[in-house]
């Protein structure tokens, strides 16, 4: 099928078709690379997770929190059982093992136990015959929710008198960077510049939204889904349900974006619920509204940057602060903060540096991995400062980072040596070259 579709591509662009025996020799080098999804996706025939069924097949629909932090007094599903086409409700009783799960940190329930955290925690799935019943049974469920004071700002939930909202406090991470001298690299700057600067909560907005199917093959539980991470879906599914991780099997489905918005569970371990609880494949596809409320996101940053230059604009100080919203549970959050320590200045080399950065938990949707893991958002802090410190020199754009730019042989913040595979400045010079004007 592979070779098939290969060699269709080819002839659509005129060329002749690769073999088998081009892919690891030096022939692949150079060449035009055809992915080898790209035929079904183009021709209309892959097959996405919501386009998959199985004989028997069930579909399933989530209850989720309208609150963005309340205690669950009690959860009454007898009357969402009652409705005709209903098969089963789930909630955190039917989880035959740990009730928890996190990438980083298992701050997670699969289900909501006595507490929701954010507008969107799952608290129950209702299975059915059809997902217009799944989807009405939902709101016959009674959830009494006593609810609570909530906090939506990283900066408000670090101070000592914020709601909790886990038992360890809410500054999930502190990173920082100790470099030189800080004070003395102020003291040796002629030109001192700041900047504060606040990024917002990005959606990834992949074109298909979440969907998985799962079904036994005999002792083995299927799962296809659109994911980003089936290694790690597949040990979180066993560690739920009490299976050993080799009867447990994760298909990635063709998959119509991600961007880090499909690394975590999202739907994988509710499906894998319902069929282990059913015995019959279910089916879960999420709505836009739906994937919206649920997801995960980019995280929000609060920065607060400072930068010391010399007349002839070498960096000689940079002092720090980042605050990371990484919402309701971890997620990625520890290695997105701990990226933006390491590029906190950017692709840029400075002698005295001062960083702190902080993920903290708030009562929003959980921020996790989305493309460029932190560093986006330091860009526009770090990048906005190195054109003013030009301005004042009376530099050009370019020149002051042609100053600046890492090179071999730099010291990064975290005091690592660079000897090959650095490109910044050599992109930066061909820019210039093909830019009229640019010096």
């Amino acid at each position: 099928m592979a070779e098939a579709i290969l060699a269709a591509a080819a002839e659509l662009r005129g060329e002749q078709p690769l073999g088998r025996e081009d892919f690891g020799g030096e022939r692949v080098l150079g060449r035009s690379m055809v992915k080898v999804d790209v035929m079904p996706k183009v021709m209309g025939v892959a097959q996405y997770a919501e386009d998959l069924k199985r004989p028997g097949m069930l579909h399933g629909a989530m209850l989720v929190s309208p609150h963005p932090h309340a205690r669950i007094r009690s959860i009454d599903t007898s009357r969402a059982l009652s409705v005709d086409g209903v098969v089963a409700v789930l909630t955190y009783r039917d989880v035959p093992g740990p009730n928890h799960f996190g990438i980083m940190v298992k701050d997670q329930p699969f289900l909501a136990v006595d507490r929701v955290r954010y507008v969107g925690d799952p608290v129950a799935v209702v299975i059915a015959h059809d997902k217009y019943t799944a989807s009405l049974a939902t709101q016959a469920i009674q959830v009494d929710y006593e609810v609570l004071p909530a906090v939506f700002d990283p900066r408000e939930a670090m101070k000592k008198d914020a709601v909790q909202i886990h038992p360890g406090g809410n500054i999930l991470i502190h990173r920082k960077i100790r470099m030189g001298n800080i004070e003395e690299g102020f003291k040796r700057a002629d030109i001192t510049v700041r900047r504060e600067c606040t990024t917002p909560t990005a959606e990834h907005a992949y074109i298909e939204p979440e969907a998985a199917l799962a079904y036994w093959e005999g002792e083995m539980l299927t799962i296809q889904c659109p994911t980003q991470a089936p290694h790690y879906n597949r040990f979180e599914v066993a560690r739920m349900l009490n299976l050993p991780v080799s009867r447990v099997r994760v298909i990635q489905a063709a998959t119509g974006g991600g961007f880090g918005g499909k690394v975590e569970l999202l739907l994988q371990h509710l499906v894998a619920l319902g069929t282990y609880v059913t015995g019959r494949p279910v089916k879960m596809v999420l709505t836009r509204e739906e994937s919206f409320i649920t997801s995960t996101k980019r995280h929000a940053f609060f920065m607060d940057s400072v930068m010391g230059a010399t007349k002839d604009g070498r960096l000689t100080a940079a002092r720090v602060e980042i605050i990371g919203n990484t919402g309701a549970y971890a997620s990625l959050g520890p290695p997105v903060i701990t990226r933006t320590i390491t590029l906190a200045i950017g692709p840029y080399e400075c002698p005295n540096v001062h960083v702190d950065s902080y993920g903290v938990y708030t009562n929003t949707q959980i921020q996790g991995a989305m493309r460029g893991f932190g560093t986006p958002q330091l860009a526009t802090c770090h990048e906005p400062l190195l054109d003013e410190i030009a301005r004042r020199c009376g530099l050009s754009p370019v020149a002051i980072r042609r100053i600046n730019m890492l090179r071999p042989g730099s010291v990064t913040l975290t005091q690592q040596v660079l000897q090959t595979g650095v490109g910044v400045l050599e992109t930066l010079e061909r820019v210039g070259e093909e830019v009229e004007g640019i010096r």
